[in-house]
């Protein structure tokens, strides 16, 4: 065996444990369900005159509950950190109908014409679920990817562009492997959603 064939054989297996340790059913098990969870379980009343005050103390509230049920070893947020970070998730990815951020997420919460403050509250799942998926996948291919040499790098790019050339824009499908042993992660998902 070449020096060249077994740096070829670990990176083969660095691909392996990366799709093993990314595989959707796993994260969704990991981060998806215990989030779903403990989002079910929380308790609040919508019933409550709306008030700013409210608003930001429930989705703080449900911001601890998500931390506290979802992930127990996790964070551990005070009441004052709930609202920051409600805040700042709002403002970074909230999607109302007509705006977004964390006055929008306010104005749907008085909409008469849906469920107000659980829709709010479900969008805000689905950000806490997001970034949590990001944070996975930031810590397990720095897990696997940022030890290596450059040579190595080198040798998971060249995999993983042979496996996804087809799916690579025109632009992208003769570039050399060492073009992109800088930004493997960016690759990951395309090779983890491609058909086998």
């Amino acid at each position: 065996m070449t020096p060249t064939d077994a740096l070829f054989r670990r990176a083969a297996e660095i691909l392996d444990q990366l799709a093993e340790m990314l595989d959707p059913a796993y994260t969704a098990r990991q981060i998806d369900e215990p989030i779903d969870r403990a989002a079910m379980e929380f308790d609040y009343s919508e019933g409550e005159a709306l008030s700013h005050r409210h608003f930001l103390d429930t989705v703080a509230r449900f911001l601890r509950h998500l931390y506290a049920q979802a992930f127990p070893r996790g964070r551990q947020l005070s009441l004052s950190q709930a609202r920051d970070e409600a805040v700042a998730l709002l403002e970074q990815g909230y999607q109302g109908a007509f705006s977004s951020g964390y006055d929008e997420a306010l104005l749907d919460t008085a909409d008469p014409s849906h469920p107000g403050l659980e829709t709010v509250l479900l969008k805000v799942a689905e950000l806490v679920r997001a970034r949590q998926r990001q944070m996975y996948v930031r810590w397990a291919t720095a897990r696997h990817i940022d030890p290596a040499d450059w040579g190595m790098k080198w040798a998971v790019a060249s995999l993983l562009l042979d496996r996804c050339r087809p799916w690579l824009p025109d632009r992208l499908q003769d570039c050399p492997p060492a073009q992109f042993a800088d930004y493997i992660p960016d690759l990951l998902p395309l090779y983890l959603a491609r058909p086998d």
